[in-house]
């Protein structure tokens, strides 16, 4: 009879998601109470895209959506807030999607400092939705009367 043979397979597994406690912070950047900072390298590969979707909710830039089998998708979670990028505090979409992609095309890569809730990562979504649904109701009540 014949001997089977069997072949040792080695596998290695790189997350490309790197966070790291945040050391320094940039002037003006407050510390929220309840929510943990961390920094995060967003990687630029040649063949992979970055696929992040934010949006500005209040004076805040929040993930809400990432492209699966990107770059964003592996290294952010939906509902983190981006707070500076590059060690540069950011305000607005247009900043952001800036600082990043000049990051991205000069280094390879952007640090991103994040900010999420300790206990529930929407946080950051839905109270201003909850408010602004409040407040449509309360404007169509009025209306009726």
């Amino acid at each position: 009879m014949a001997s089977k043979q069997e072949t040792k397979i080695t596998i290695w597994v790189a997350r490309m998601s790197k966070r790291r406690a945040t050391s320094k912070l940039p002037p003006g950047l407050p510390s929220t109470p309840g929510y943990k900072m961390e920094q995060v390298s967003l990687f630029q590969y040649k063949h992979l895209k970055l696929g992040l979707n934010m949006q500005l909710i209040g004076d805040k830039v929040v993930v809400n959506y990432t492209t699966p089998d990107t770059v964003s998708h592996i290294t952010l979670n939906i509902g983190e807030t981006i707070l500076a990028v590059d060690e540069k505090v950011v305000s607005s979409l247009e900043t952001a999607r800036q600082l990043i992609l000049d990051g991205c095309n000069s280094k390879g890569y952007a640090d991103l400092i994040v900010e999420y809730p300790m206990t529930d990562p929407m946080k950051n979504l839905l109270p201003p939705l909850k408010t602004k649904e409040t407040e449509m109701r309360t404007d169509t009540s009025q209306m009726k009367k």
